[in-house]
Parts: C-alpha cells; structure tokens; sequence
C-alpha cells in the first residue's frame, strides 16, 4: 500500500503523538452541529477546514496572511499534503525577517541556530524532522522543538512599536502570542491533515491484520518464529501490512487417504501428514487456484502397502488440501482441512509478528 505522505517526516514517530495532532485539531474545532471528531474516517473539510481563522493580525499582518494561505491550499485548493507542506515551506520563506522591526532575536541555545526563528524553523523541516510547533515561553520568547527559544534582544524597543501597532499600551508577548498563533494555524495545516491520513492508513492496517488472522492458513510455534523473524527484519515493521506469504515447514494435519492399492476396508483411510517445506500465498481470492503448496510425507498403518508416503500438496482458499502421494508403486490421494485453525492463538500470532 503506498503512502500519501513524504514517509521521511514519519519515521520514528510514535502513533500517538500522531494522532495526538488529531485530538488536539479536533479540539480546536467548533462546536456545532455540523462538527465531527477527527475519526480515521473524517475529511479534511470536517476535521480542519472548518475551523475558523484565528483573529485578525493586529501586529503581523503578513504572517497572518501567509498563515491563512497555507489553510487555503488544503481547503480551498484541495491540495495534498506535499502541496500543502511546499505551501508551508513558502510561508515560512516569505515571512522571515517579521520580527526585525521589533528588536530581532537573541538565541538561547548551547548549539548553533540560525538567528532567524523561521530558518530555524526551515532546517527541521528540510531536515525531514517534521514540521515544528511553537509556543510562548513563560519568560517571553519563542520556543521550537521544546528547548530551543528565541528571546527578543530588545525588549523596549519591541513592546513599544507592539503599543504603536495595537494604538493602545502592550507588551512584545502580544507580538510573540499572535505570531504562535497563526504559525500553529498554518503548521496543524498539515500535522493534523498528516494525521487524519495516517490513522486512515492505521485503520486499514488493522483491517489488513484482521483478515491475515481471519484467512491465512494456521501456523505452529515453529513456522512463527520463523515467519516472523523474515518479517521483522524491516525496522519499520510494526506501521507494515501482514506478509504476503506464509512459509510452510514441518507442519502437522490430519488427513483422508484413499490408498487403490491398499486391501478391502484399508483404501480409505485416516492419515497423518507432514508438510516438509511449502509456501502459501494467503491473499489469493480466486478459490479454484491454489493458494499454496508444500513437499509432504504421509503415513498410516495399512495391510499390503508401505505405511510411508510421500508427494505433493495443493492448498485452495487457505483451508483446504488436496494432495497425491506414493507408497512405493502404489498411489495415494488425499484431502483435508486446516483443523489447527480451530485452536489458534491469535494473541501468540500477533504477539510473535510484534503487534
């Protein structure tokens, strides 16, 4: 299943601070009638696009603008969402230097950042790190990525062009305060709408899970470790769908011989069967086409034939096999159902698959 996301900016990101974005957008949402939860089944224009603009600028009227665009490129323009981050990135481009009227900014911070918050700003996300929130530090900066902040450099100058700007007396927090807003504005843009489409692919890839569960043949403690190590070896495996392929080894099954050369009463007969080494394709949908297949040897005790056998395995819709097999020169078929299907852990196959 493809992504609809740059996948860089996911990686190492735990889900729930993923969908956190979600709860939080959708908190932010107003309350009436027509308002729905962020649910995986929500649209942007429910989820986000409803939501009203925050208050006209009153010190940042190009900041305000540009944050108001970035909104616009999802809602209005039905961008998606490498639009709606190059929309973001352009934001962040066409506003810097909004605070050299006010002072610029001090940065505290024990490495080297760009002087400038939206560079600074621009370094994560090109560094695909994410897209950055921001809040007001109780000492009157800016935060970015919880630790770094930039604090005005001159907090007179800054408090009185903010009072000039407002026409009534202020502080430079007022600035600060109304360039987090609408940054967050047009930065919850794509987090939330980020969100909304991986808990959309969540949601499909729980169902996906359901159905491996649900129709793939059963596996015994052996074909799990094994099967699970091959699928564990991607480090992303848990935000992966189930494998598409079962590998088949020394795998157990009671089955129905009829055996032509085996004597009167003998020729239908219970059997034990080993599957050696097979594989089955368990999303195959077309039931009259084999699903999988393994090497098996069979065995019972019967009058006039060796009780060894051994052949070939057909598998039909994950639960059905029908297999030949050869008793020294006498011939066998045989057929069976996945029975170890019945008492399958399904927590043990999660459990083992790492979900």
């Amino acid at each position: 299943m493809g992504s609809v996301w740059p996948r860089p900016l996911w990686t190492g990101v735990p889900a729930a601070c993923i969908l956190a974005a979600v709860l939080a957008t959708a908190n932010a949402a107003p309350a009436d009638d027509n308002a729905r939860p962020c649910r995986p089944d929500a649209t942007a224009d429910e989820c986000i696009c409803r939501q009203p603009p925050p208050p006209e600028p009153t010190h940042l009227p190009q900041v305000g603008a540009g944050a108001v665009a970035v909104r616009d490129r999802l809602c209005e323009d039905q961008g998606d969402l490498r639009e709606v981050l190059a929309s973001f990135t352009a934001f962040l481009r066409d506003t810097r230097g909004w605070f050299d009227s006010y002072g610029g900014f001090t940065v505290d911070a024990e490495e080297p950042w760009p002087a400038e918050f939206n560079d600074a700003a621009l370094a994560i996300v090109d560094a695909a790190r994410g897209v950055p929130p921001t809040s007001v530090t109780p000492e009157g900066g800016l935060e970015l990525e919880g630790e770094v902040f930039f604090d005005p450099t001159q907090p007179d100058t800054c408090a009185a062009r903010a009072s000039e700007s407002a026409g009534r007396a202020t502080d430079c927090v007022a600035v600060l305060e109304e360039f987090a807003t609408y940054y967050n504005y047009a930065q919850q843009t794509y987090a939330a709408d980020g969100a909304l489409a991986f808990a959309r692919y969540a949601a499909l890839l729980q169902e996906d899970w359901e159905r491996y569960l649900d129709t793939a043949r059963s596996q015994t403690l052996l074909e799990l470790t094994i099967n699970s190590a091959l699928y564990r070896r991607t480090e992303d495996a848990r935000f992966d769908p189930p494998p598409n392929r079962q590998l088949i080894v020394l795998h157990p099954n009671l089955v129905m011989e009829f055996v032509d050369g085996a004597e009167s009463g003998q020729k239908l007969k219970e059997a034990l069967m080993v599957e050696i080494i097979g594989v089955n394709y368990w999303r195959q949908e077309r039931w009259y086409l084999p699903s999988g297949a393994s090497v098996m040897t069979v065995y019972s005790d019967r009058a006039d034939v060796n009780d060894w056998g051994y052949g070939v395995s057909l598998h039909f819709a994950n639960l059905y096999t029908l297999g030949v097999s050869r008793r020294s020169g006498d011939a066998g078929v045989f057929l069976s159902i996945d029975l170890l299907k019945l008492v399958e852990d399904r927590r043990t196959v999660l459990e083992h698959f790492g979900r």
